[in-house]
């Protein structure tokens, strides 16, 4: 989205051991332009991986995004056309047309790649140091929502 947070809210939903290290976290995110972010991540939950991104056109969504374990990936890009004008905007109301594209690519490796060659032939970052620090503020701002109970308003630096 090349936009960063301005507000977070997160709950620890499981901890482990004497210092309560979070096992299950839920979160909301906003950024500016009216986007807003919900995720749930677990180590205690059965294995699973999907990211659904819901606009205002269409769904995307994606499932096995490491394929790490010789998994094939799916990507379901769906848009959605009002087919009567004259009717409601109910989901049965709506065409959809879904595009579908397999993929098989270890994010793992990919990920330890390309910093290899950043760091060994100083080729371009994919993920700016900038973005990395952005990336910490809003990791720590979700931590700290945790521990406080309440929402973090992110301060641009």
């Amino acid at each position: 989205m090349q936009k960063e947070p301005y507000k977070v809210f997160a709950k620890k939903i499981h901890t482990l051991g004497s210092e309560r290290v979070d096992s299950s976290l839920a979160g909301y995110i906003v950024f500016k332009d009216g986007i807003e972010m919900h995720f749930f991540s677990s180590f205690r939950s059965f294995p699973f991986q999907e990211v659904n991104i819901i606009g205002d056109k269409g769904t995307l969504k994606i499932t096995q995004l490491y394929c790490n374990h010789k998994k094939i990936g799916l990507v379901n890009l769906t848009n959605e056309k009002k087919a009567n004008s004259n009717k409601s905007t109910f989901g049965d109301e709506l065409k959809k047309i879904t595009y579908s594209k397999k993929f098989n690519q270890n994010a793992y490796f990919n990920e330890v790649d390309l910093f290899s060659k950043t760091v060994l032939y100083r080729e371009k970052e994919i993920v700016t140091l900038e973005d990395s620090k952005n990336n910490i503020i809003a990791i720590t701002s979700l931590l700290k929502s945790s521990e406080v109970g309440k929402i973090i308003k992110i301060k641009k630096n």
